[in-house]
């Protein structure tokens, strides 16, 4: 690894959770356009009654670590888990609003409407002040992976195909 003493990451003994957040692949790979009109698509499928307080016609991203996950690596693996602040949400009166008629039960989970942004407006993200929580809707939580990769109809190697998973 090139200049080991300015990489941080872990594991310690096999780095493959970088501390990289900003650099110039990873701009790229969130400015493409086509992952731009991909979050577009997305975005138009939300709506809200109160347009002045949330905006769904202009994608945004935030910058997330670098992961390169070692073929058959046994020992760095991401078991079941909660995320930080996963449980936490469920704390604020405003984000169970959003399930509202789910939890009501009976028939009124059919009156559930997954992409309307109004009833997460409000909703408090972060009830302990902690650093790890997103402040802000993350209309479709996604992954940009890079993976070694094989063409299976000419069985040619795509070595750094970039896939989107949302």
């Amino acid at each position: 690894m090139p200049n080991p003493q300015f990489i941080v990451g872990f594991p310690e003994d096999n780095i493959q959770v970088f501390e990289i957040y900003n650099s110039i692949g990873q701009t790229l790979a969130r400015t493409h356009p086509r992952l731009l009109d991909t979050q577009k698509f997305l975005l138009s499928l939300w709506h809200t009654s109160s347009p002045d307080q949330i905006r769904l016609d202009a994608p945004i991203s935030y910058y997330d670590r670098l992961r390169i996950r070692q073929p058959g690596d046994a020992k760095f693996t991401l078991g079941p888990h909660v995320d930080g602040g996963s449980v936490e949400r469920w704390e604020d009166p405003g984000f169970r609003k959003v399930f509202g008629n789910i939890f009501k039960g009976g028939p009124h989970w059919k009156n559930h409407d997954p992409f309307d942004a109004t009833p997460r407006i409000d909703v408090k993200s972060d009830l302990y002040n902690v650093s790890y929580v997103v402040f802000f809707l993350k209309i479709h939580p996604s992954h940009l992976n890079q993976k070694r990769m094989f063409d299976f109809p000419s069985m040619a190697r795509l070595d750094g195909t970039v896939i989107h998973w949302t």
